[in-house]
């Protein structure tokens, strides 16, 4: 059992420089990975981000400026019994995530919305693109950023995700 925990944490969590990118008509630059695709701009002073994922449980995109989960701060989103929850995570450990405001944080969040409709779940949300505490960061055009795309099946935040992959993208 010892020597299959380190090969499943592998198998759900990847880093990958290599995603397909591309950038659409509306200014949205994307990154198509593991079957889910995220697409962000910087707009009027925001970040404005989008992630399609094939679940019917929550997603989440997490930021960071250097590789690696721990310290990210993490959008999480759900859509369960036609209610969407949207929320504002830092990462404490690998296997720990709670809400910004219970480390003493504010939830950075302009707008949040999830749907969720064939087997698909989508978020949508926007952040300032200055940080205003320890737990976000700065998003400058032309900048590297990593970026944790997570989801898994079930809608409840502590359920562990089915696909988690971090990419490099240029805002």
């Amino acid at each position: 059992m010892k020597a299959t925990l380190p090969i499943l944490f592998l198998s759900l969590f990847s880093l990958s420089f290599n995603p397909v990118f591309g950038q659409d008509d509306e200014g949205y630059k994307e990154a198509l990975v593991n079957g889910a695709v995220f697409r962000w701009r910087i707009n009027s002073g925001n970040l404005e981000c989008e992630l399609k994922a094939p679940t019917p449980g929550w997603v989440a995109v997490g930021f960071k400026s250097t590789s690696g989960i721990v310290q990210s701060n993490q959008i999480m989103g759900s859509f369960s019994g036609g209610i969407a929850t949207c929320e504002d995570h830092t990462v404490i450990d690998l296997r720990n995530h709670v809400p910004v405001e219970d480390v003493g944080g504010s939830n950075a969040l302009i707008s949040c919305d999830v749907i969720e409709s064939n087997g698909y779940t989508e978020l949508f949300f926007s952040l300032p693109a200055t940080a205003y505490d320890g737990y976000h960061y700065n998003f400058e055009e032309g900048e590297e950023m990593f970026v944790t795309i997570s989801y898994s099946r079930n809608d409840d935040f502590i359920s562990h995700p089915v696909k988690q992959v971090q990419i490099r993208i240029i805002l």
